[in-house]
């Protein structure tokens, strides 16, 4: 049996990086609700880490509840995992973190 994990990452330089050219507003007026999505970035190893992992960046751009403005730059965050993609796909990385 192999033990699964899942975890959110520290956000660091490399990982804003990595990032940088996803975290972009879409063109066109966005949804009133938001939108939240995810993007696979490979395979990723710190440096105190023993193996690599699969790194997913959500992307997540919801309007303020009291103004409902959208923030200037989406918000985002990475998980990582030894899931493999066929195993689940990162919508379903993110709806199991959700959980």
């Amino acid at each position: 049996m192999i033990l699964r994990l899942l975890g959110r990452l520290r956000s660091n330089a490399k990982l804003h990086e990595l990032a940088a050219e996803h975290v972009v507003r879409r063109v066109g007026r966005p949804p009133r609700e938001g939108y939240e999505y995810c993007v696979e970035l490979g395979m990723y190893q710190a440096d105190s880490w023993r193996h690599s992992q699969r790194l997913i960046l959500v992307v997540v751009d919801r309007p303020d509840s009291q103004t409902g403005q959208l923030d200037l730059i989406p918000r985002y965050l990475f998980l990582v995992t030894n899931w493999l993609k066929s195993e689940r796909s990162a919508e379903e990385v993110l709806a199991h973190y959700q959980s």
